[in-house]
């Protein structure tokens, strides 16, 4: 008994250290970093009070100085166009860059709201607007729409926007939703989630669809959100 228990607490160990090494710290530098991405191959962290970028995978950082953004530059959001960067704030800006240090305003919705993620597609560009819905723009920037149409209540906050194909599916405090007009309106798919599920993730997978709630773990649909089915093997009961 002695040795089986000595044996498995060797394995244990091995394990650990296995999956220990897959990970380690970088140089010191970046700190309370909402957004790490690259610009022309250049490593950049995006966040409150202090920014910094990397020319070699992350070993060195340095920090940068970012022009445009206000006295205190805040980043929490982050996409790329065809050809031009975009990002958000907190305080319902939208800034353009061609390089990532330089940015210019782009849009100013007018009011404090935050814009906690941004994705685009070619000069397509979507934008969440936590309490309010999607801003949108066709024309990469040059003008905005806000897109809420079939939204209600906590299904506004908005944690995560991808493009599947033509059409674009959230994640939100009410669920799934989905628009067929680039943003536009918005139809809810959740049929098989537990009722009032807050959804804090989507992704696409082998041609399905992934949601994850707080405490319900992860949901996948093989039809678009036309139906849900809940994934339990592996998670023991222990749902984030």
């Amino acid at each position: 008994m002695k040795t089986k228990l000595s044996l498995l607490l060797v394995y244990l160990l091995l394990h650990f250290q296995m999956l220990k090494a897959q990970w380690e710290s970088t140089a010191f530098g970046p700190f309370g970093a909402a957004e790490l991405t690259t610009v022309d191959d250049v490593l950049h962290t995006y966040g409150i009070a202090a920014d910094y970028s990397s020319i070699d995978n992350g070993d060195t950082w340095m920090k940068d100085t970012l022009l445009g953004l206000g006295v205190i530059p805040y980043v929490t959001a982050f996409t790329k166009s065809t050809d031009t960067y975009f990002s958000g704030d907190p305080y319902g800006h939208i800034y353009a860059s061609n390089d990532g240090i330089n940015w210019t305003l782009n849009y100013d919705f007018g009011m404090v709201a935050s814009i906690p993620y941004m994705t685009a597609d070619g000069n397509k560009i979507y934008a969440a607007i936590d309490g309010l819905g999607v801003l949108y723009s066709n024309d990469n920037g040059a003008n905005w729409n806000l897109g809420n149409g079939g939204l209600g209540g906590n299904s506004h906050y908005i944690s995560q926007i991808i493009l599947v194909g033509s059409d674009l599916y959230m994640s939100t405090l009410g669920g799934v939703f989905t628009s067929s007009d680039g943003g536009a309106n918005w139809v809810a798919k959740n049929n098989g989630l537990p009722d009032l599920m807050q959804c804090n993730g989507i992704a696409v997978s082998q041609g399905a669809l992934l949601t994850s709630g707080y405490g319900l773990g992860v949901f996948r649909s093989t039809d678009l959100g036309e139906s849900w089915t809940q994934i339990t093997e592996g998670f023991d009961g222990f749902y984030l």
